[in-house]
């Protein structure tokens, strides 16, 4: 793999960052080019969008019991990045499009919320569940196994094929009637 290319690879974004680890030019580092975290998200209110999609990349995620996530994309007329990827990975399809399709919220209170948090606590726990997980998360062999995890859930080609054709369905989205449509709605309420 040439240098260059590499290079042009840090451009895929900075949750790709945190899957694959962030590029280092160090000759020192014969073994891997990357270097890697785990990483620990918390839901305190609600994850929408944006921040649905952040927690299907990190290594342990808590939720405030009264929080809720949702991918409103669709409803808005986009396609909700790459959790069309990698949702139903973690709920299954059935609840990936109740979601995605039909922009159903998930309540953390919820047995299915269970599928994309590791712990519900209450809101007044979430910084010392916080300190828990990170605790947790430190170990000699952490780092390889999440690599290792990661590159089994996720290999870089289906990841590079499925981008592919998401840029090209999202390009032809933006442009939609509906979706310049809503976007002039919105920019003449805001003037």
């Amino acid at each position: 793999m040439s240098r260059g290319w590499r290079r042009r690879r840090g451009f895929l974004g900075y949750i790709h960052k945190l899957v694959r680890g962030l590029f280092v030019e160090d000759p020192e580092r014969w073994h891997s080019p990357y270097v890697e975290k785990p990483w620990v998200a918390a839901v305190d209110g609600f994850a929408i969008g944006g921040g649905a999609r952040l927690l299907l990349v990190f290594d342990h995620v808590l939720a405030a019991s009264d929080a809720y996530l949702s991918l409103p994309a669709a409803k808005e007329g986009i396609i909700p990045g790459v959790a069309n990827f990698r949702f139903s990975r973690y709920v299954g399809p059935r609840l990936s499009r109740q979601v995605i399709l039909e922009g159903r919220r998930i309540w953390a209170s919820e047995p299915q919320a269970r599928l994309l948090a590791d712990e519900v606590v209450d809101p007044q726990e979430l910084d010392a569940a916080v300190e828990r997980s990170l605790e947790r998360l430190d170990g000699e062999a952490l780092l390889a196994n999440r690599r290792m995890l990661n590159l089994a859930e996720e290999p870089a080609e289906a990841f590079r094929a499925y981008m592919a054709e998401f840029a090209l369905q999202q390009a032809l989205r933006l442009y939609g009637e509906d979706v310049i449509h809503k976007v002039g709605r919105f920019a003449a309420r805001s003037s």
